[in-house]
């Protein structure tokens, strides 16, 4: 104490009030998720934090609560898997509540279906990339509803996808993206890439017949056929050119006399050349 003359007493030591009393917890039913997986809205202690964590501890969503102890929080990520939320009450002094345990939503929404307009085809009949929703998985079944063909969105939603045959036949296909919770979109049908180009004839520079008159060589497109008729005989066989584009023929006998042999090229798609 201070008089008017600036004397003063002797000092007074005194101890504040402790507080180690721990809040109330959250109320199971007065914690609102967001439906968007990334925040939540609940009532607790004024001025109080808010902590969210998961099954293992990790702290997941903050929040403070404002004069009247509302609390709008935020979590780090979006949340729609159902998981396990610990929610715990920390007042100014530090105390904290018991925990109050709920699970998040689920993710029930649909995704968007895939985009045709990103869709490619590869040349080889087997790969395509199309756009997709982010970290979601794409399937394609034929019209009986088989799958035929996956494929995987990165982060970013870029899709690469494999058929487990070539397409090359025009048929209908049905793309199907489902996301991380296994929520499916609507199947887009669109038609497979269609081969009905005929495929180049056998260049005969490329025709080496072996010295022995018993076949040939050639060169023609990668795992076609090749159908030889003898325009003499009449016979004809088919042989297999191999995927560098090879073809070894065999005659039963030895040619010599200059006869005709037609060589037409098949494709896989039965497309032929002239």
């Amino acid at each position: 104490v201070i008089d008017r003359m600036d004397n003063a007493s002797d000092p007074l030591v005194v101890q504040a009030i402790l507080d180690t009393t721990a809040p109330a917890a959250l109320i199971a039913d007065e914690i609102q998720l967001h439906t968007d997986g990334l925040g939540f809205t609940t009532q607790a202690e004024a001025y109080s934090t808010i902590e969210v964590r998961d099954a293992s501890g990790n702290l997941i969503g903050t929040a403070t609560t404002d004069t009247n102890g509302v609390a709008v929080g935020s979590f780090d990520q979006v949340i729609l898997d159902g998981r396990e939320l610990q929610f715990v009450v920390i007042d100014r002094a530090g105390n904290p509540s018991t925990v109050t345990i709920i699970s998040g939503l689920p993710d029930i929404i649909a995704p968007e279906a895939l985009d045709i307009s990103t869709l490619v085809f590869a040349a080889n009949g087997y790969d395509f990339t199309a756009q997709a929703e982010p970290n979601s998985r794409i399937e394609v079944r034929d019209a009986n509803d088989a799958v035929i063909g996956t494929g995987n969105a990165d982060a970013n939603g870029h899709v690469t996808g494999q058929f487990n045959t070539e397409i090359f036949d025009g048929r209908q296909l049905q793309f199907v993206v489902i996301d991380q919770a296994g929520n499916e979109s609507e199947a887009v049908s669109v038609a497979g890439p269609l081969d009905n180009l005929a495929p180049l004839a056998i260049d005969a520079a490329s025709v080496v017949f072996s010295e022995d008159g018993r076949g040939f060589t050639a060169i023609a497109e990668p795992n076609a056929q090749v159908q030889v008729t003898d325009l003499n005989s009449g016979s004809v066989s088919v042989w297999n050119v191999d995927g560098a584009g090879q073809v070894v023929v065999s005659f039963d006998q030895a040619i010599f006399d200059g006869r005709d042999i037609e060589i037409i090229v098949i494709d896989r798609m039965d497309n032929a050349s002239d």
